[in-house]
């Protein structure tokens, strides 16, 4: 490449990504549970507040324990966050939500409960994933 001269992605690279995406996905994905709190609503009679039942939906994800190689010095460097033992990644494709704007607080995986502690959006060429750090709940 020159000086000067800027490479940019065309719409067929894009395309051709998002196909090599689907094969990097195929046979890797297991099934999570996003959980979406709903706020408290009022009774009626009482005007007490009344707990409401979350949202549940089920998706594909691909599933990533961090190991060694990545913590430098036990810090996530993408967005400073310190990583814990237990801590894990989910990768989920926008194609899996309901909606790419879904704000879910936990997820379920494996039978356990892992709160979610930051969740870009990914994508080369243009958005198409959330990446969810989760954190095992105590």
């Amino acid at each position: 490449m020159r000086s000067g001269s800027y490479a940019m992605l065309s719409d067929s690279d894009i395309e051709m990504i998002k196909e090599v995406r689907k094969e990097v996905y195929e046979n890797r994905t297991t099934t999570i549970q996003l959980v979406v709190e709903k706020d408290d609503v009022k009774d009626p009679i009482t005007g007490f507040p009344v707990a409401q039942e979350p949202d549940v939906y089920a998706c594909e994800a691909i599933v990533t324990e961090p190991s060694a190689l990545t913590r430098i010095q036990n810090t996530l460097v993408e967005s400073g966050i310190s990583l814990e033992k237990g801590d894990v990644f989910f990768d989920v494709d926008y194609e899996e939500l309901p909606d790419p704007d879904i704000k879910p607080q936990s997820i379920r995986y494996r039978g356990m409960e892992y709160e979610i502690i930051s969740a870009p959006h990914k994508g080369l060429g243009e958005l198409n994933r959330i990446e969810f750090l989760g954190r095992r709940r105590s």
